[in-house]
């Protein structure tokens, strides 16, 4: 909110949340967690250029190069 970012991750604990979270729910786990600086930096530009005070995101780290991806 305003220049703050709260972070979470969510860890799913089944096959099928692997492929879509939503589809269960409860097997997800969840950790609070930081986002890397320079993602943190484009959420905020992008928050400010949208003139929104509050906004989510969703964002994916692949395993394979644990980088970010927007989905």
């Amino acid at each position: 909110m305003g220049s703050q970012l709260f972070a979470a991750a969510v860890h799913a604990g089944s096959i099928a949340a692997h492929e879509d979270w939503r589809a269960d729910y409860g097997s997800l786990t969840y950790e609070p967690t930081t986002v890397p600086a320079e993602v943190a930096a484009g959420m905020l530009r992008l928050m400010d250029r949208l003139g929104l005070r509050y906004g989510a995101a969703d964002l994916v780290v692949t395993p394979q190069a644990n980088t970010c991806s927007w989905r």
